[in-house]
């Protein structure tokens, strides 16, 4: 954003910044690689793994999302 034009910037100054916002905290409540690979190595020692293995922040709610129809999803997802 630095580098436009401040009559190219103008209109989406407001929605860029809190688009920032939001990322930065999202990005905060990130779960550490190290306890992804965690579970991935915990994965592959399994002599029967699970199809699926949830980590980290906000991954109930995306297995959630995976039941619903996808139409659903949309309108969700566009709500926020």
């Amino acid at each position: 954003m630095a580098v436009w034009p401040p009559e190219r910037l103008a209109p989406y100054r407001k929605r860029l910044e809190e688009n920032e916002v939001a990322l930065n905290a999202f990005d905060a409540k990130r779960t550490p690689s190290i306890e992804v690979a965690k579970v991935v190595a915990r994965a592959l020692e399994a002599s029967r793994p699970r199809s699926r293995y949830q980590i980290g922040y906000m991954s109930g709610a995306a297995a959630f999302l995976e039941l619903l129809p996808q139409r659903l999803v949309d309108r969700i997802m566009a709500s926020r």
